[in-house]
C-alpha cells in the first residue's frame, strides 16, 4: 500500500502537522528526541499541466478535468504530486484526478494557478496556460455602386490570447468577374493589436464608364497556419458584387447616455444622443431625418443631423422609438430604429451575482451595452457586436467552478484560474 511520506523510515515516523513549530514527531523515539522538521516543498508534476488550447466554436466553452478519454474541451488528468520529508529520503507521489467542470472561458489566454500544501505547510505553486482561439469571419457579401467605397470587415469572436501583438492575418484577392482596373486593391494583412476583434479593408471601386453590372470580386482569408492563435470560421470569403444602379444608404444607431452606451436610459441621467454611422455604396452625400421618432422625444438639437440629442427628464418609464431615415441625392433612402428603455432609475446591481456567469460581477458591469447588440453587458456573456447572447444550458451551470481545493493524504491540491492580465478583455 502506498503510503505518505511520513511513513517512509524504517522508525516509521509519524507526521503531525505542529501549529507552532510545522515538525515531524517520531513515534516511539525518546520524549526528549528532537523533531524533524518538514523541510521539503511538495513538487507538482508540470508535465501533467502543459499549456492547453482550445477552438472556441461556441461562444463561451465549459473545459472539464478528464482521466479518461479527453474530449476537444478537456483538461487532462490526474496530476501527480510528490513530496518528501528531508532531503534525502524517496518521494511518495499522490495522484488527484478533479473531476469539475470549470469556466465559462470566453476568447483570450487563462491562467490555471495550482498550489500544492504539504502537511509542514511547505508550499509550492505552478501555472498552466489556458488559451482559448477565437473564429475568424467576414462580415455579410455586399452590392456597390460604381465610384463608391466598399467596406470589408473581418471579425473576432473574441480577442486573441496573448502572444506578442500585433498579429498580421493575410488576404488575398481570388475569383470574381472584375478585372483589376474596377477596384483599387491588391492582397493585403489584416492586423490585430490587443483586445481588438474586427479589422477593414476599403475598396474604392472605380467608375470607368464600362458596364461593369454584376461583375464580382472576391476576397478571401489565408488558412490559418499551425500555432495561430485564431482558427477559420464558416465564412472565410466574402464577396463584392458591382451594380450601377443607385444603392440606397445604410446606417448603424447606438445610445449613450453619460458616455456610456446603453439602450436602457435613466429619466434623471442626463440628455442622451443617439448617433448613426451612415455609409453609402456609390459615395453619394447621406441626409439624414430623425422626425419620425416617438413625438415624446423632444430633440435638442434638432432632427437633420447625425446625431439626435434629447433630455428624458420629463418622460414617463416605458419603451421609446428613435427612428432615422437616411436618404441621398438620387432618391435612395432605407429606415432604421432603435428602441430605448426608460426606467425612472437604475436597476440596483449585486455585487455578489453574476447573472451571465462570465466572471464580472453584475454591478461592475452595470447598464452598458458594450457591443450595442440590446442587452446590457450584466445579461450578456458574449462581448462579441457579431454574437448575441444565447442562454444555452452549459452558460449557467451549477456544476461549473473558478476553484476547488483536493485532499489526498497529507496533501492539499487546488486550483483557481483567471483570465491573463495580458490579455484584454474587449468589452
Amino acid at each position: 500500500m502506498q503510503q505518505p511520506p511520513t511513513y517512509r523510515k524504517p522508525s516509521l515516523r509519524t507526521l503531525t502537522t505542529v501549529l507552532l513549530f510545522c515538525s515531524t514527531i517520531v513515534a516511539g523515539a525518546p520524549p526528549d528526541s528532537p523533531p524533524v522538521i518538514d523541510t521539503e516543498p511538495p513538487v507538482i508534476d508540470t508535465a501533467d499541466i502543459g499549456p492547453l488550447g482550445y477552438d472556441a466554436t461556441r461562444p463561451i466553452i465549459i473545459p472539464k478535468f478528464n482521466n479518461t478519454v479527453n474530449p476537444a474541451e478537456s483538461i487532462p488528468t490526474p496530476i501527480d504530486v510528490t513530496d518528501k520529508v528531508e532531503a534525502g529520503d524517496t518521494p511518495v507521489t499522490f495522484s488527484f484526478s478533479p473531476a469539475s467542470k470549470i469556466g465559462p472561458l470566453t476568447p483570450g489566454r487563462y491562467i490555471l494557478t495550482w498550489t500544492a500544501t504539504d502537511s509542514g505547510l511547505n508550499q509550492t505553486t505552478e501555472t498552466q496556460a489556458l488559451n482559448v482561439k477565437p473564429t475568424i469571419n467576414f462580415g455579410p457579401d455586399q452590392t456597390v455602386g460604381e465610384g463608391g467605397t466598399a467596406v470589408v470587415t473581418v471579425y473576432l469572436s473574441g480577442p486573441i490570447p496573448a502572444p506578442s501583438f500585433p498579429i498580421t492575418i493575410p488576404y488575398t484577392i481570388s475569383g470574381g468577374t472584375a478585372t483589376g482596373s474596377d477596384y483599387s486593391i491588391t492582397e493585403g494583412t489584416l492586423q490585430f493589436d490587443a483586445a481588438d476583434t474586427s479589422d477593414s479593408i476599403s475598396l474604392a471601386i472605380v467608375d470607368d464608364g464600362l458596364g461593369d453590372n454584376g461583375e464580382t470580386i472576391n476576397i478571401d482569408l489565408d488558412a490559418p497556419l499551425a500555432g495561430d492563435p485564431y482558427f477559420a470560421g464558416h465564412k472565410t470569403s466574402h464577396t463584392i458584387t458591382i451594380n450601377e444602379t443607385n444603392q440606397a444608404p445604410l446606417a448603424q444607431l447606438s445610445a449613450r447616455q453619460n458616455g456610456q452606451q446603453t439602450r436602457t436610459v435613466i429619466v434623471d441621467g442626463g440628455p442622451v444622443t443617439v448617433s448613426a454611422t451612415g455609409y453609402d455604396a456609390n459615395g453619394d452625400n447621406i441626409s439624414y431625418d430623425w422626425s419620425a421618432s416617438d413625438n415624446a422625444l423632444t430633440p435638442i438639437t434638432g432632427t437633420t443631423g447625425s446625431d439626435f440629442v434629447f433630455d428624458p427628464l420629463a418622460l414617463s418609464p416605458g419603451f421609446y422609438t428613435v427612428r432615422l431615415t437616411v436618404g441621398d441625392a438620387n432618391g435612395g433612402s432605407s429606415s432604421y430604429d432603435l428602441l430605448l428603455a426608460v426606467l425612472t432609475q437604475a436597476p440596483t446591481l449585486s455585487s455578489a451575482t453574476d447573472l451571465d456567469d462570465d466572471g464580472t460581477k453584475d454591478a461592475d458591469e452595470g447598464l452598458i451595452d458594450s457591443d450595442n447588440d440590446g442587452i446590457p453587458d450584466y445579461l450578456d456573456a458574449n462581448a462579441s457586436p457579431t454574437l448575441i447572447q444565447g442562454f444555452e444550458p452549459y452558460v449557467f451551470n451549477a456544476g461549473v467552478k473558478r476553484n476547488e481545493t483536493l485532499v489526498n493524504d497529507s496533501i492539499t491540491l487546488s486550483w483557481a484560474f483567471s483570465p491573463d492580465g495580458a490579455t484584454p478583455a474587449s468589452k
